[in-house]
C-alpha cells in the first residue's frame, strides 16, 4: 500500500479440516520432501487406527488460510487473486479439504485517497462459489488484544494491592509503574486507535488502578489523573506522546531493528 498498489486478501475457512484431510496424501508429501522411512512409519502409526484421544481445554491449532494478491487497481488484484484461488482450490480438493463459503471472506485494501482504485466488476470466486466482500473480519479486530490488556492489568493491580502495604505515595507510584502501567503502555500506539467502546474498557481498569494507588474510594474523574500526571487511554494524550517518541526514535535511527 505504501507503493500505491491495491491488495485483495481472501480469508479462507476450511470445513472440518482436521477431520477430512487425507492422511495418505500427507504421508506422500512428507516422503516427497525427503522425510526418511523410519519417520514416515512413525507418522503412519500415529495417524492409523486411532480409537482413543485426549481432550483438554487448550485450543492450539489453526484451520484458517489467508491468500493475497496485489495490483495497480482492484480489478487487477481480484483477477490475480482469482487465479491463485483456482490453483489453491485444486490442491485443497486433492487433499479432501472443503472450503466453507459462508465463513470465507475477502477484503480489498486501497491506499488512502485512492478510492477509485477500489472499484472492480469481477467478483472474487473459488471453486465456482462467489466469496463475500466485507470491510472487516475477526482477524482484524481488537477484541482479543483488549481482553488481554484487561486481564494482565487486573492481575498487575492484584499484585500491587498485595505489596503496597506500608509504602508511601512515591514508593507506590514506583511499584505501580513496575506492575501495572506497562500493561497499558505496551503497543498502545497501535491499539489505542480502536473504537471508543473498547478504549473505555481499558479506561475503567485504569480508574481501578488509580483507586488502588491512592486508596481513593469516590468516583475517579479525569481531573484526578491530571493532578497526578497520569495518562488515560480515553484521553489519547498518552498515545500521542508515545507515538511522538516512536517517530523520534525512527527519525534518529535509535529504534530497535530486526
Amino acid at each position: 500500500m505504501d507503493a500505491g498498489v491495491v491488495t485483495a486478501v481472501a480469508f479462507l475457512d476450511l470445513r472440518k479440516a482436521f477431520d477430512s484431510v487425507s492422511h495418505l496424501t500427507l504421508l506422500q508429501k512428507l516422503q516427497a520432501i525427503g522425510v526418511d522411512t523410519a519417520a514416515l512409519f512413525w507418522f503412519h502409526s500415529y495417524l492409523t487406527a486411532r480409537t482413543q484421544c485426549a481432550r483438554c481445554d487448550v485450543e492450539c491449532f489453526a484451520d484458517d488460510t489467508t491468500v493475497e494478491a496485489s495490483g495497480k487497481t482492484a480489478e487487477e488484484a481480484v483477477v490475480s487473486l482469482n487465479a491463485g484461488l483456482e490453483r489453491l482450490g485444486l490442491e485443497l480438493t486433492a487433499l479432501r479439504l472443503p472450503i466453507n463459503p459462508a465463513k470465507t471472506k475477502v477484503i480489498i485494501f486501497v491506499p488512502l485517497r485512492s478510492k477509485k482504485k477500489g472499484e472492480h466488476k469481477t467478483p472474487v470466486t473459488m471453486s465456482g462459489a462467489t466469496i463475500q466482500e466485507v470491510n472487516c473480519v475477526k482477524h482484524l479486530q481488537w477484541d482479543q488484544q483488549f481482553k488481554a490488556v484487561q486481564r494482565n492489568a487486573t492481575f498487575g493491580i492484584a499484585k500491587f494491592n498485595r505489596a503496597k502495604g506500608g509504602l508511601n505515595r512515591q514508593q507506590r507510584v514506583i511499584l505501580s509503574n513496575a506492575l501495572v502501567q506497562p500493561h497499558f503502555d505496551y503497543c498502545s500506539v497501535v491499539w489505542s486507535v480502536a473504537k471508543e467502546s473498547l478504549r473505555n474498557k481499558i479506561a475503567a481498569i485504569q480508574q481501578k488502578a488509580l483507586k488502588a494507588l491512592t486508596d481513593y474510594q469516590e468516583h475517579v474523574t479525569p481531573e484526578l489523573f491530571t493532578r497526578l500526571a497520569l495518562p488515560t487511554c480515553s484521553s489519547g494524550g498518552n498515545r500521542k506522546k508515545r507515538s511522538g517518541c516512536t517517530r523520534l526514535r525512527l527519525k534518529s535511527r535509535t529504534s530497535p531493528t530486526t
